[in-house]
């Protein structure tokens, strides 16, 4: 009944600036601050989203309902989590170490795996180690793309001599960006490496190299940008993260990313790193860098884009991406790609029209690469910032299919909470319904664990063009079930695996629009 409860809870976001659906996804507590969130691209009706307070919430009906439990690890836990699904639906959640009891502070960054789209845990290790260091502000990213390095994780950050919070900092301390990656679902990871040719100070202000976010281009390119010194500079790796090459200027940061907004304990105007790798966009290809700065004056702080359509070589100038004509403040932006579109999406808090630290969250959508947006408001209550407490260094958005689902912090004084905005495409469009999913529920197959042959089955409530197909562990297909139109009703598909080694399968059911559910089953001879 997922897909059911997805269809009927879609909202339309139309330009008559109608508000969608706003859902709570904070179930308890009242610190929330810091949030990521992802779909998985296996079942795009699982979402995952955490949070600096040590929270993961998880979502099986596409952000209708959520669950929340609290995740450290053995290595202990502190802040700045980012959260990814894999192509084969394995989630994974970072968060930087302090470690209380040994007394050692953000020495590394601890990784955990989820097999069940965030409701448990099964794995935990870590990267970056070093003790004579502080990691910080790391990111997460994956390639799923067809490349030889698909299924790759890749980890930026930024690494200090001495954080200013814990110690004297001298003039000798220094910030430089990290990267490691791994090949084997983050069980192991590559020597952390420097990859940023300059190193910033350790101030924890504009003169810092902060703010790396790594991304994945349509060959495996992987790239990563960051701000410091009032510019925001460039690297990639053409070999899976083995090499890069040299740093880039590719933007001005005029008055850098460290700044203040009233109402706010501190902001930041960081960048982040896109790519499209949708094959059916006609922006293919390209890369985007999203940031804010104070470039128009301190009361009127911009969202800004940048863009490159040959792999980083040359780079647009600026593009003023909300489009409010007055003087307002816009900050914290976050943005997403729809992988089926291409579309592009970024969301922010936003003061315009509103008194003094008074707070709205907007969307601003791109259909043409990134060279107009169009902006909506998207929170139904606005909240008052209160410069007392933490609202946050950043928050979040993800798509898949259609759907946006955008994540902010609300702020209530001391108490925070998490929300999001169910969104569908086309915006603009008031009747979206031949753009909602074909309503199926997958089973599991019977028998799990198999030998040799099993069934599949699975519930369509409409006539609709489906695909099953099977796969491997490392996502080879090994078999399509169907492929074509199928008749409203119970389904019944018989595999055989009789010719395959033991081990673990998935099955994906597949509707015309791209929406898919996958389940694992494994052969045991």
């Amino acid at each position: 009944m997922r897909s059911l409860l997805f269809l009927c809870l879609t909202i339309v976001l139309v330009q008559a600036q109608t508000i969608p659906q706003n859902v709570k996804v904070s179930v308890y507590g009242t610190y929330h601050p810091e949030i990521a969130i992802a779909v998985n691209p296996a079942d795009p009706l699982n979402l995952m989203v955490a949070s600096n307070g040590k929270q993961v919430y998880y979502s099986y009906d596409g952000g209708l309902s959520w669950n929340q439990h609290y995740q450290s690890s053995v290595y202990g836990s502190f802040s700045d989590p980012s959260v990814i699904f894999d192509y084969r639906g394995l989630g994974y959640l970072t968060m930087l170490v302090y470690n209380a009891d040994s007394n050692i502070v953000l020495d590394r960054i601890a990784l955990q795996r989820t097999e069940d789209g965030g409701k448990t845990f099964n794995f935990t290790g870590y990267a970056g180690k070093d003790t004579s260091t502080f990691q910080d502000k790391e990111w997460l990213a994956t390639d799923l793309t067809s490349s030889p390095y698909k299924g790759n994780l890749y980890l930026s950050w930024t690494r200090f001599d001495e954080l200013p919070q814990t110690e004297e900092v001298t003039k000798d301390d220094s910030s430089r960006i990290f990267f490691s990656y791994s090949s084997d679902s983050g069980t192991t990871w590559s020597p952390a490496m420097r990859i940023s040719d300059f190193a910033g100070d350790c101030s924890d202000e504009d003169s810092t190299m902060e703010g790396a976010v790594p991304a994945v281009g349509p060959e495996g390119q992987i790239y990563i940008s960051w701000a410091g010194l009032d510019k925001i500079w460039f690297d990639k790796s053409l070999d899976g993260g083995k090499t890069f090459g040299k740093d880039k200027i590719i933007a001005e940061q005029p008055g850098g990313w460290d700044f203040s907004i009233p109402g706010l304990w501190r902001c930041n105007g960081l960048p982040q790193t896109l790519c499209d790798t949708s094959q059916s966009s006609q922006f293919y290809g390209t890369i985007y860098v999203v940031f804010s700065d104070q470039r128009n004056g301190e009361d009127n702080t911009d969202v800004f884009l940048i863009k490159s359509n040959d792999q980083g070589k040359n780079w647009s100038a600026a593009i003023k991406v909300n489009q409010d004509t007055g003087r307002a403040q816009q900050f914290l932006p976050w943005a997403t790609i729809d992988p089926s579109s291409g579309y592009l999406y970024v969301v922010y808090y936003d003061r315009r029209g509103r008194q003094g630290d008074t707070t709205d969250v907007y969307l601003s959508r791109s259909v043409d690469g990134g060279e107009t947006f169009t902006d909506f408001r998207i929170n139904r209550e606005p909240f008052v910032a209160d410069s007392d407490y933490f609202l946050g260094d950043y928050i979040g958005i993800t798509a898949y299919g259609g759907h946006v689902y955008p994540v902010w912090v609300k702020q209530d004084h001391s108490k925070t909470s998490v929300w999001t905005a169910l969104i569908s495409e086309p915006v603009g469009i008031e009747n979206p319904d031949r753009f909602l999913p074909a309503t199926f529920t997958l089973r599991q197959n019977h028998p799990n664990p198999f030998n040799a042959t099993t069934e599949i089955s699975f519930d369509l409530k409409r006539t609709a063009n489906i695909t099953l197909e099977v796969f491997d562990l490392n996502g080879r297909k090994i078999s399509t079930l169907l492929n074509g139109k199928q008749k409203a009703g119970t389904h019944r598909v018989r595999f055989d695996g009789n010719r395959l080694a033991s081990g673990v399968y998935f099955y994906r059911l597949k509707s015309e629009e791209g929406i898919a559910q996958t389940k694992k089953m494994i052969l045991l001879r």
